[in-house]
């Protein structure tokens, strides 16, 4: 897989970026993220309440009708 990864600037909701050449694609697939800031940047005492959370909570998780295809 190729990827490029790149911080652009938004102006008027719109970004603009010209492909290298060596890009050789018809089609390509676009994640678009925001860039998050140092401070909207979640502290280590939020990111360890959210880790300490059972993933057996999770009522879709417990749902096991499609393991099958990992098998």
């Amino acid at each position: 897989m190729v990827a490029i990864r790149e911080t652009l600037q938004v102006k008027n909701h719109r970004i603009s970026y010209t492909l290298p050449k060596s890009f050789n694609y018809d089609e390509i697939e676009m994640i678009i993220l925001p860039k998050i800031n140092d401070k909207e940047k979640k502290t280590d005492e939020e990111l360890e309440a959210f880790s300490s959370h059972s993933a057996s909570t999770v009522k879709e998780w417990l749902d096991d009708s499609e393991d099958d295809i990992w098998k």
